[in-house]
């Protein structure tokens, strides 16, 4: 039976470091989420490591601003509209040592402007230094445009959209600093495509488990990409980006299990 919510007594572990959630096997962890009370989350100030955990309220929301020594933080968003302002304030708390952030927002299906909005208002957006990342993790994107601007995004991972989409442009301008795209278990997806001037400083390229993916195109418009990784794609796609390389100087391209075409 998979554990939803944790007791109040986790609070007296004050010399927590690490908190990471999830069921672990011989292979793999499967990550999944868990709540607690009001008023815990603020014990542990020394916490470096925040995995697995639920914020379905605007006081919890705040609560993760007293985690100043907070590193990495992945956390699923169960939120209202006007409660995302108290998540972006906390933000603003712990941006001087926060280097990772992972939002998945099921939840917020459908307002993503919104927390795009309020995300643009946190310092914690604001540019910084080259050996310092953000990571935007959502796994429900409806509308790139939304995150597009966002002015440090370094890694962007996109995971399981909608089936109806069969096709991923990537449009004109922005994510000017992005460094590392993996697309990930989109099984329906068709196309992608790079537009002119998106992704000026991408340097790898990853697509996993896309067994569907039959057209990449534009990958002449990305000036700096020097890796592209495969993994459970088609041959026919590998066959076609493996042309693509070496006629754009592209030096590293790996592939594993590679699907024959049918």
């Amino acid at each position: 039976m998979q554990l939803r919510e944790l007791y109040s007594s986790i609070a007296k572990l004050r010399q927590l470091h690490h908190f990471l959630m999830g069921m672990f096997t011989k292979s793999r962890c499967y990550q999944y989420s868990v709540s607690t009370k009001v008023g815990v989350l603020r014990n542990f100030k020394k916490l470096q490591t925040l995995v697995g955990f639920e914020i379905d309220d605007m006081e919890k929301a705040m609560e993760l601003g007293y985690l100043t020594q907070l590193r990495k933080l992945d956390i699923n968003l169960y939120l209202e509209s006007y409660e995302l302002s108290s998540l972006c304030f906390s933000l603003d708390k712990i941006s001087e040592s926060l280097h990772s952030l992972s939002l998945s927002t099921d939840s917020l299906f459908g307002k993503p402007k919104i927390l795009h909005m309020e995300l643009k208002k946190s310092s914690f957006l604001a540019p910084k230094p080259s050996n310092s990342s953000l990571f935007l993790y959502l796994k429900q994107l409806d509308d790139l445009k939304v995150i597009k601007t966002l002015p440090n995004l370094r890694f962007l991972a996109i995971l399981c959209l909608s089936p109806s989409m069969l096709e991923l442009p990537f449009s004109t301008g922005g994510f000017q600093n992005l460094k590392l795209l993996e697309l990930n278990s989109l099984i329906k997806l068709k196309s992608i495509e790079f537009k002119m001037e998106c992704m000026l400083v991408l340097e790898k390229l990853a697509i996993i488990h896309c067994t569907e993916l039959m057209h990449v195109i534009g990958i002449g418009v990305l000036p700096c990409l020097q890796e592209i990784q495969f993994k459970s794609v088609s041959k026919g796609i590998v066959d076609a980006l493996n042309s693509e390389a070496n006629k754009y100087n592209i030096h590293k391209l790996t592939a594993i299990d590679v699907k024959d075409n049918n």
